[in-house]
């Protein structure tokens, strides 16, 4: 146990010591790995544009660099071929004001929407991989179109270990990457 503690204290020894800037940020320092899920897009947590200029101030002042905005398609595309304009228009405000202060959006895409679920009856519909992966792809592509050159980082679905949030597998979502 000592020898393993020894060890652990003289590894950290020598990062602090060879990689001193990894250890203490400056105010000098431009890399800001500090990152937030804040929901930003989701206008029954943030209802007016106010609230997320806020938001994004105290970001700003703390220091982030990066904002997740979840694409929600349960949220986007509710109805089948029928956008939720405001929703975009929502996200579209929410990835420039983050930018135009500095931070650097990721984007999530997340949320089946009942109409493509294979259990449309259950609260947790939106947890489950679509019936057909041709409706997913056409989200994917209309979200990475509409953010290109805005967006550098997307991430697929969360936690997928986690049933809350992804009950289809690991198969299915190998197919839905």
């Amino acid at each position: 146990m000592m020898s393993r503690l020894f060890f652990l204290v003289v590894v950290i020894a020598l990062i602090i010591l060879l990689e001193p800037s990894r250890c203490w940020a400056t105010d000098s320092d431009a890399r800001k790995p500090y990152g937030v899920c804040a929901h930003l897009s989701w206008p029954w947590l943030y209802k007016t544009d106010g609230d997320v200029k806020r938001a994004l101030m105290l970001m700003e002042e703390a220091g982030v660099q990066w904002l997740r905005v979840g694409l929600h398609w349960n949220f986007i595309q509710s109805q089948a071929g029928k956008p939720d304009l405001q929703q975009w228009k929502r996200i579209d405000k929410v990835i420039a004001e983050a930018i135009s202060m500095g931070i650097q959006p990721y984007c999530q895409l997340i949320g089946t929407p009942r109409w493509a679920s294979p259990e449309p009856n259950e609260d947790d519909f939106w947890s489950y991989a679509p019936k057909d992966m041709a409706d997913w792809e056409q989200f994917v592509r209309t979200a990475t179109s509409r953010y290109r050159g805005q967006v550098q980082y997307w991430e697929v679905n969360n936690e997928i270990d986690w049933p809350p949030f992804w009950k289809s597998g690991l198969e299915a979502y190998v197919e839905y990457l």
